[in-house]
């Protein structure tokens, strides 16, 4: 396929650091605290958004009709210098780099835009394949970044304004699938495909080596659901009877259960085994913030109240777990931006 220049192209805290908190009641580095977070309530700028990305644990980026910066509590908008532009998607590599995804439109034409937050001056890129399907982007490092979705059977590769097309693999003669997520998992970089022709197939986890791409373990369970936590892939299954729900965390050997349960749950940030955030909503329709020990869900007594589930919302988000920290934000008439950082 050719481009534009002609180029077809949680950090896991140590266990030795939990057992040493004051408030940890077991040496283990696991906990059965309902305080295992501290919260806060931070004024949001937008009160309908389509994404957003932690940058640190002092940032925050959102996309939407306005895009901001929210540092340390303040707010800033970017201004893309492209009135046409419209952003539905963001991923933050760190507080002062971010890419926005998203489309221009004019009377003639319309295409998929990337602009490029850097240190607050903006870069633009017009791509030429053109999709409204679920678009997304992968930040490996600065200038270096995946762009992908579930209507096309490559990745296109950004790397220092070269683009290189890859081609997912073929799956098992159904003919090439589609990416529908990537993370990065002990310096390995997964992806997650997904069939585009209509037949029931695998999804499958491949990894990206520097010279090939490897198929690593495929998963046949069918309606499942897929997060990337910032260090690890997730997945939620569902089935009947009780218990409804299961999750299970990646491995190159497989997917192994950890929890199932009755507890319909948006799927967790964090990292595994020990410090993953599930939220749900509670008998009275107010969201509630659960962590998995390892063991055990504990429900946080200090989350925020007078968040409310709302099921004609649009939903909510859910930030990949960063530098101790995260965020959650829960659309309804109570909608609050929460930051939760790990005491």
């Amino acid at each position: 396929m050719k481009l534009f220049l002609n180029i077809s192209t949680l950090i896991l805290f140590s266990l030795l650091f939990f057992a040493c908190k004051s408030d940890d009641p077991l040496s283990s580095g696991f906990t059965t605290s309902d305080k295992y977070y501290e919260w806060s309530v931070i004024n949001s700028p937008a009160s309908n958004f389509n994404h957003m990305s932690e940058g640190n644990d002092h940032s925050l980026f959102i996309s939407g009709f306005q895009s901001f910066r929210i540092t340390d509590g303040t707010s800033q908008q970017i201004n893309f210098n492209e009135p046409s532009f419209s952003p539905i998607y963001v991923d933050a590599y760190d507080k002062d780099y971010a890419v926005f995804l998203g489309y221009s439109y004019t009377p003639s034409d319309q295409k998929t835009a990337i602009k490029i937050y850097d240190n607050g001056a903006i870069r633009t890129y017009n791509f030429t394949p053109w999709t409204t399907e679920l678009l997304r982007v992968y930040i490996d490092s600065r200038d270096k970044f995946y762009v992908y979705s579930i209507s096309w059977d490559s990745l296109y590769l950004f790397n220092n304004g070269i683009v290189t097309t890859i081609k997912v693999p073929e799956n098992n003669g159904y003919g090439n699938d589609a990416v529908f997520l990537m993370g990065k998992i002990n310096s390995n970089l997964y992806f997650i495909t997904s069939p585009t022709n209509g037949y029931i197939s695998d999804k499958v986890v491949y990894k990206i080596l520097p010279t090939e791409i490897v198929r690593v373990v495929s998963d046949s369970t069918y309606g499942s659901s897929y997060n990337y936590t910032g260090s690890n892939f997730i997945r939620r299954t569902e089935s009947f009877p009780s218990p409804y729900y299961h999750y299970a965390n990646f491995t190159e050997t497989g997917w192994i259960e950890f929890l199932a349960n009755d507890d319909y749950s948006i799927l967790p940030t964090g990292t595994y085994p020990n410090n993953l955030v599930f939220f749900s909503n509670d008998t009275t329709n107010n969201y509630q913030a659960k962590v998995w020990n390892g063991t055990s869900l504990t429900t946080q007594s200090n989350f925020p109240q007078g968040i409310t589930y709302n099921q004609s919302s649009p939903g909510s988000f859910l930030t990949e777990f960063k530098n101790g920290s995260f965020y959650f934000y829960g659309y309804s008439s109570g909608a609050k931006l929460v930051k939760g950082t790990l005491k």
